[in-house]
C-alpha cells in the first residue's frame, strides 16, 4: 500500500471513488434529495476544488482511501469497505492532521453527520471531541435541506 498527495491524472478515479463511499457511509445519515443532489458531477467538482489538499492510500493501482486536510480542518475521511478497521483510517487521520499542524494550525475542526455514531467513536478514540452541534444546509434539486452535524475539534502537538 502506498499512501501519498493525490495526483492531477487521478482526480476522475477519486471522484468515482468519492460517490461510492459518500453513498456508502454520507447519505444514510442525509435526507434523501441530497443524495440524489450529489451525483458524480458534483463528487469531481468537490474534488477539483480540494485538489492539491487531497492525501491518498493506493492499494494495487486502485484508491482505498482519501482525506482531505486544509485550512485548519479535516473536511473528507472515505475508507474502501474492504480496508476498514485495519487501521487506514487512522494512518490518513494522523496525516491530514500532520499537514495542518505543519501549516501552522493549533486547533482543527471537522464536521461529523449528527447520527453517525461510528463515526464520532472514531474521532473521539483519536482525541476529537465534539465541541457543539451545527444546522448546516446541503444542496438539492429542490433547494436546500438541514443538514444536523457535530462540530468537532482537537488541539494538534506542535512538532
Amino acid at each position: 500500500m502506498e499512501i501519498r498527495v493525490a495526483k492531477p491524472g487521478e482526480l476522475t478515479s477519486l471522484s468515482a471513488f468519492y460517490h461510492k463511499i459518500w453513498h456508502e457511509t454520507q447519505a444514510p445519515y442525509q435526507h434523501p434529495d441530497i443524495a440524489k443532489f450529489r451525483d458524480v458531477r458534483f463528487m469531481q467538482a468537490r474534488i477539483d476544488e480540494f485538489y492539491p489538499n487531497i492525501i491518498v492510500a493506493v492499494e494495487a493501482a486502485n484508491i482505498i482511501g482519501l482525506i482531505v486536510a486544509h485550512d485548519s480542518r479535516i473536511s473528507q475521511l472515505f475508507i474502501d469497505k474492504e480496508f476498514r478497521r485495519q487501521k487506514l483510517g487512522e494512518k490518513l487521520l494522523a496525516l491530514g492532521e500532520a499537514k495542518l499542524a505543519a501549516e501552522g494550525t493549533i486547533i482543527a475542526s471537522l464536521n461529523c453527520l449528527t447520527g453517525n455514531e461510528n463515526a464520532r467513536r472514531f474521532y473521539e478514540r483519536n482525541g476529537w471531541h465534539v465541541e457543539r452541534e451545527l444546522k448546516k444546509t446541503g444542496q438539492t434539486h429542490k433547494g436546500d435541506v438541514a443538514i444536523n452535524v457535530w462540530e468537532m475539534m482537537k488541539r494538534l502537538a506542535i512538532y
